[in-house]
């Protein structure tokens, strides 16, 4: 029985909404998205680290607000609806997990007099953040708004697979600035997180490109970016730590800020388009101008929504309107990764930091231990295609590090949690004859990743003693039953 069958055979799912077919589907089912479940706790409890910001499913780019200037543990997702202020817009976040990392490419805008550029810096140092009000923020599928209260500014974001794209109304006769922060991130030096290099490049009056290579709890992240703006760049302050440069068309360091100085005053909207990628700026330029090749923003919006409405519609749901907001939001936030960061054209930086090639896409952000149980075999049965893209992009770490993710972000192996998931997996995808990977292959890396040690892998001890003591290796009972059934999967 393919997946497709085999889904709509399902006669009930876990929150007891039957399904139905599809012509008794309502057409517009990203109507019960609510972006905002899942971001903040009611005291005392945990939240659920979602962000309200938009994305396009399984895309590189994540485009929400954080409202920390340094995220932690406790928001590591950027956003919490607990705050009430908002430090900018940064283009890559997590969903769901249970640390922080990424917070690339920040932008925040302000307004301010340009007559007194020279305090510039010190508005950069001290904060530009502005706080905001729940009563005029808002967020769809692809789409989210708000209204920061310290300037007046109403701020709008939607995104593409490799692009976000901002809409800034600022108040009639206001001075507007762009406030761009290569250095926001988690809180230093958590992970060890420091900015390795940045780079700032103005290439004309509409544009500046440049780039970041940070480490965090990705060991060593590369994120180049590209941007474009409606309007002119009448002047620019570039920033390093304390250290003001004016009207500089180059600037490199390790604490960089970038303040873009614009003539908002006729109240008509100032839109920034920004390409992102792990290659290069003239793959980000690239990225960018393929997918938003023009100025409509209300275009790239409701392209967004529409292919949120694309995934949302594998799965059809009768039941209450609160129950069918729960279940469309739920399904959302399981579109929203693995991440394919390969650009347009197949370019992408390997886990061996090389330039690989592969036109059908390479995904990371695998959290395996969280999702091998319920959302990969989900995956297996309404994303089939993907599911292949996701079980290639494992074996080429396997290919390059004898062993398969057992936590990966960015590309990179991190190696938290336990057990190595990876393994049921890419088992449940052959078993159930997902099409698009080398069988033979996977049977090997499943086979060779579940003996091969690892930083962290418990086999030496188990090896020994044949099972798990306690005094040697902490979590014992766990690892066993973990990795016990990632043996199983493999016999």
């Amino acid at each position: 029985m393919t997946p497709k069958l085999f889904i709509k055979s399902l006669l009930v799912l876990s929150c007891g909404l039957p399904f139905l077919t599809s012509a008794q589907t309502n057409p517009k089912l990203t109507q019960y998205v609510n972006p905002f479940i899942g971001t903040g706790a009611v005291k005392g409890s945990l939240s659920g680290n979602n962000y309200p910001g938009a994305t396009v499913p399984f895309g590189m780019v994540q485009l929400s607000p954080d409202t920390r200037d340094e995220p932690e543990w406790d928001v590591a997702c950027g956003y919490d609806h607990n705050d009430n202020f908002i430090a900018g817009f940064s283009h890559t976040h997590l969903s769901g997990t249970g640390a922080p990392d990424l917070f690339d490419i920040l932008f925040m805008p302000c307004t301010g007099d340009e007559k007194t550029r020279a305090g510039n810096a010190q508005q950069v140092g001290s904060g530009y953040g502005s706080r905001f009000s729940h009563d005029h923020e808002s967020a769809k599928a692809g789409y989210y708004q708000v209204k920061l209260d310290d300037y007046g500014i109403n701020a709008e974001l939607t995104a593409t697979e490799h692009a976000g794209f901002h809409k800034y109304t600022f108040p009639k006769n206001s001075q507007g600035r762009v406030v761009i922060d290569l250095a926001h991130s988690i809180k230093k030096p958590n992970f060890g997180c420091h900015v390795i290099a940045a780079q700032f490049h103005m290439v004309n009056n509409h544009t500046i490109e440049g780039f970041r290579v940070i480490t965090g709890w990705a060991k060593l992240r590369k994120v180049y970016f590209y941007a474009e703006f409606n309007k002119t760049i009448k002047s620019n302050d570039l920033v390093d730590g304390g250290t003001q440069y004016f009207d500089q068309k180059l600037l490199n360091g390790t604490d960089l800020r970038a303040v873009l100085n614009f003539d908002t005053g006729d109240g008509t909207p100032l839109l920034a388009k920004v390409g992102l990628s792990t290659v290069s700026t003239q793959n980000a330029r690239l990225n960018l101008n393929t997918e938003i090749p023009d100025w409509d923003f209300n275009k790239t919006v409701a392209q967004a929504n529409a292919k949120w409405e694309t995934k949302l519609d594998k799965i059809k749901v009768d039941g209450t309107e609160q129950q069918k907001q729960i279940f469309y939001t739920a399904l959302y936030h399981t579109f929203i990764q693995p991440n394919n960061y390969a650009d347009v054209n197949g370019d992408y930086t390997g886990i061996d930091y090389t330039i690989h090639n592969n036109k059908a896409g390479f995904y990371s952000t695998f959290s395996l231990w969280d999702t091998y149980r319920a959302a990969n075999p989900l995956y297996t049965l309404i994303q089939p295609q993907r599911t292949a893209g996701f079980v290639n992009s494992m074996l080429s770490q396997y290919l390059a590090y004898g062993y398969l993710p057992i936590w990966q972000l960015w590309g990179q192996e991190n190696y938290c949690m336990i057990g190595n998931h990876a393994i049921p997996v890419i088992v449940d995808a052959a078993l159930k004859g997902i099409p698009g990977f080398d069988i033979q292959k996977a049977y090997e890396a499943v086979k060779n990743s579940s003996v091969t040690d690892h930083p962290g892998s418990p086999f030496k001890v188990w090896e020994k003693y044949h099972y798990m003591p306690e005094n040697l290796l902490t979590q014992s009972v766990s690892v066993t039953l973990e990795s016990a059934y990632d043996d199983w999967c493999v016999a």
